[in-house]
């Protein structure tokens, strides 16, 4: 049973210090998934519980008590559930880490320190990675230009926000998002903006940080390229619909399905069994299952007996299947969540193909080679999860200006969260 991971909804386990203070005349204290103060203080409000006990919550943010008190609420960098650089820390025998607080585990050598030479620093790129060493440069004095192509800053966060119960991810990039807000006497931002060597000969800046992520790579399989031809009505500019022959392709990428941009069919191979495959999976997988609000109403009300509730909670309309060359999928998760990642996946009745390849896609789905032999399996949509390749395009032209420069995150070497934050903390603090 899921404890302490992203899964879990914050608070889930009140219920169980509920039951313990209908019985006992002492104060009881609940724990687990409590990150925020505002849901503390309902616990506590709503009679179940008459403290709060919070672990992570306060190695990602030591200060959050006192900024509850001193109502900065909107300042408080909330704990993830990860579990990647403390749990999973453990598991390794290291000392424990934050994704969320790179100074974890390290306070005394990754102190900030006002500069003695206040520097004009422009990053590139308002992902994780960027944020952190916007916000790192501007606690050191230094003055930012923080650059950003799309409309928003937060970067893959939003993606890896998509899958259920990776929630969490998307408070993480507002919480980076309101800490860069908060140095805004220190922290220029420029939203839609695609930074080019003019742009930064322009701008002259003493140094340059490059954290402009990643992009999915398509591996050369053959008929990756395929397209197919289908009647469907579609408007004219009178608004009136004609039967219109129009082409569609059947393999889309992973971040376009986590992003909802395209739609997938019923049946579905994702190619690719990391994190982003698995977590695409998944979220594809709980497609057509009913919500959190939707079961509680039909179970309140009766509608169905509970085993028929829980088959809806759990099947969907889809039917997926990952295609993976390794002999596991998930590998990049941590020991406190790949447990649980398969699990679900069972649960979901997602079938899994290990120590196979791909070698071909065809109009009516894909041929796999497998420890068994070849086979065909039937598709309406491929997903492609097959990594990423690093968006560093600007560094040999920017070696040419004699500007010091670091490249961070993805844009260094695809990985984690965890190593983009750390990778901008560091890159930051010894400018």
């Amino acid at each position: 049973m899921p404890q302490i991971t992203a899964a879990v909804p914050r608070a889930t386990y009140g219920y169980l210090a509920r039951g313990i203070k209908d019985v006992v005349k002492i104060p009881v204290i609940a724990s687990h998934r409590i990150n925020d103060p505002k849901v503390a203080r309902e616990m506590i409000a709503d009679g179940l519980c008459d403290m709060v006990a919070m672990g992570r919550s306060l190695i990602v943010d030591p200060y959050l008590p006192q900024k509850a008190k001193e109502q900065k609420e909107h300042e408080i960098i909330h704990c993830i559930a990860c579990a990647q650089g403390c749990f999973d820390n453990l598991f390794k025998l290291k000392h424990v880490e934050c994704l969320c607080n790179p100074r974890v585990g390290h306070e005394k050598k990754r102190a900030i320190i006002k500069s003695n030479k206040i520097k004009k620093v422009m990053v590139i790129g308002g992902g994780a990675a960027g944020m952190i060493s916007a916000i790192t440069l501007a606690d050191r004095g230094h003055r930012v230009l923080l650059y950003e192509k799309c409309s928003k800053l937060g970067g893959q966060l939003y993606i890896a926000a998509a899958p259920p119960g990776r929630e969490e991810f998307r408070v993480f990039a507002d919480d980076l998002v309101a800490q860069v807000n908060l140095r805004n006497s220190n922290i220029d931002i420029y939203t839609n903006t695609n930074v080019d060597i003019d742009l930064i000969k322009r701008e002259n800046p003493d140094h340059i940080i490059i954290a402009t992520g990643s992009s999915p790579v398509l591996p050369p399989i053959p008929g990756i390229d395929k397209s197919y031809i289908e009647q469907v009505y579609l408007p004219d500019n009178n608004n009136i619909c004609h039967l219109t022959m129009v082409e569609f392709s059947r393999v889309v990428n992973a971040w376009d399905v986590l992003q909802n941009r395209v739609y997938t069919g019923e049946h579905v191979v994702v190619i690719g069994g990391g994190a982003v495959g698995v977590e695409t999976a998944m979220f594809l997988a709980q497609k057509g299952t009913l919500s959190a609000e939707a079961l509680k109403f039909l179970f309140v009300n009766r509608a169905e007996r509970p085993e028929i509730l829980y088959e809806m909670a759990t099947k969907g309309t889809k039917k997926i299947t990952i295609v993976e060359m390794m002999n596991k999928v998930g590998q990049e998760f941590g020991k406190s969540t790949r447990w649980v990642m398969l699990q679900d996946m069972e649960r979901l009745g997602i079938s899994v193909k290990l120590k196979s390849r791909v070698v071909e896609i065809t109009q009516d789905g894909i041929v796999v080679e497998t420890p068994d032999g070849v086979e065909e399996i039937m598709a309406d949509s491929i997903v492609i999860a097959t990594g990423s390749a690093s968006n560093n395009a600007l560094v040999p032209e920017i070696d040419k200006l004699n500007i010091p420069f670091d490249v961070i995150g993805d844009a260094k070497s695809v990985g984690m969260a965890f190593d983009a934050v750390h990778q901008g903390f560091l890159a930051a603090l010894n400018i």
